[in-house]
């Protein structure tokens, strides 16, 4: 496996052990060049699912270098 996709297993299997609250605090606050601008109504209309598909899309694409 390259680095890239180690990486992406790694980050996929920590969002995937995240409960809903620890995962839209992470989505709230989350660090990156692009503003992630959520409200706490976006966020409780999606289900987990959605919630850590999003989170793990931001920390594979908006991740600082």
């Amino acid at each position: 496996m390259n680095t890239q996709g180690h990486f992406a297993h790694l980050y996929a299997t920590e969002v995937a052990s995240l409960s809903r609250e620890e995962v839209t605090s992470r989505l709230m606050s989350f660090p990156s060049r692009t503003h992630l601008d959520f409200t706490e109504d976006f966020l409780e209309s999606h289900t987990l699912d959605a919630l850590r598909h999003m989170l793990l899309s931001a920390m594979l694409h908006l991740s600082p270098p």
